[in-house]
């Protein structure tokens, strides 16, 4: 009887013989499960590769997907280096926000191209979930610093010894940092920051002081403010080169020490020097000299001599303007 239950012990299911009827159609099903099995499996396993922009990034699924659902996964390999906060568009379902954490965009240069991520889609954030990828996600940005008791280049950590990169190559960092710390050969490199002996100091961003060294200026004015520099009191002044003619550096008699540069078009100066201290042999131990100093008669206030004559019987002359008298 088919559906009976064998009394030797066993649960038997008796199924019926495959007919010409349900045989198609069970084949049909496995094909497609198979398929399926296998688009999932493309998705997943780094066989799709993304295109657009670096900030706004497209890839096709080979499953057809046409809405998205919370926890779909795909694997793709970045065809560019991303921008600060790109996004993902899946089968051009609509662009959305790629994180690395709920709330947080990706930062630039995190998803490295020519390489391999997955991303889980995180439906009440809406939003592409970084959730792994052969080179890892690192939450450092391009130009950022630290420490490191390594000295030598490690990772993507560079030391700062001012050598020049090229633009090209590393054009996520060029882009982060640009010029500032060197051109380069001016069109095809770029400089890192020296940091070889010295210390990291912060930068001004609210206008209150100035660097004190190495000033470049043209045609203007720098103040440099120097209440907050130990070491430094009112009455010092600068020992500095490479001045041009028309420009002056004016004593410390305040707590601000002013360049002027003159008007002239081509006055250009890097002007690096330092503040001197009165135990510099430039300002004490000199021998002081002597100078003739001619004065004319006529160049004289007017005044009066007195004469006086003790003995009479005898003269006494004297010289004025030349005749006796």
């Amino acid at each position: 009887m088919a559906g009976a239950i064998n009394m030797a012990g066993n649960a038997m299911l008796n199924l019926p013989a495959p007919t010409a009827t349900t045989e198609p159609v069970r084949k049909t099903e496995l094909d497609a499960l198979s398929t399926q099995t296998e688009k999932e499996f493309n998705d997943t396993a780094g066989a799709l590769s993304t295109s657009g922009s670096a900030s706004a990034f497209t890839v096709t699924s080979t499953q057809t997907i046409t809405s998205l659902a919370d926890g779909i996964r795909i694997s793709a390999r970045m065809h560019a280096t991303n921008a600060k906060d790109a996004t993902l568009n899946l089968n051009s379902i609509g662009a959305k926000p790629i994180a690395f954490a709920v709330g947080q965009g990706i930062p630039q240069g995190m998803l490295q191209a020519g390489m391999p991520y997955d991303f889980v889609y995180d439906l009440p954030n809406t939003t592409w979930l970084v959730v792994g990828g052969y080179r890892g996600s690192s939450r450092f940005t391009a130009g950022d610093f630290k420490w490191s008791a390594v000295e030598a280049d490690h990772g993507d950590w560079l030391l700062c010894d001012a050598r020049a990169l090229s633009r090209t190559t590393d054009a996520v960092l060029f882009a982060a940092i640009g010029t500032k710390f060197g051109v380069g050969d001016g069109s095809t490199t770029f400089n890192i920051p020296q940091q070889s002996n010295r210390a990291l100091v912060g930068r001004d961003l609210n206008g209150t002081g100035a660097v004190v060294t190495n000033i470049t200026t043209t045609n203007t004015q720098q103040t440099a403010t120097l209440a907050s520099i130990t070491g430094i009191a009112i009455g010092m002044y600068v020992l500095a080169s490479g001045i041009p003619a028309g420009t002056y550096i004016t004593d410390i008699n305040t707590t601000t020490s002013v360049i002027t540069m003159s008007a002239a078009a081509t006055a250009t100066a890097t002007v690096s020097g330092r503040f001197a201290v009165m135990t510099d042999p430039a300002v004490t131990g000199a021998t002081g000299g002597s100078i003739t100093h001619v004065q004319l008669l006529k160049e004289i206030a007017s005044h009066y001599h007195n004469v006086y004559l003790n003995d009479p019987g005898h003269a006494h002359t004297f010289t004025y303007n030349g005749a006796d008298t």
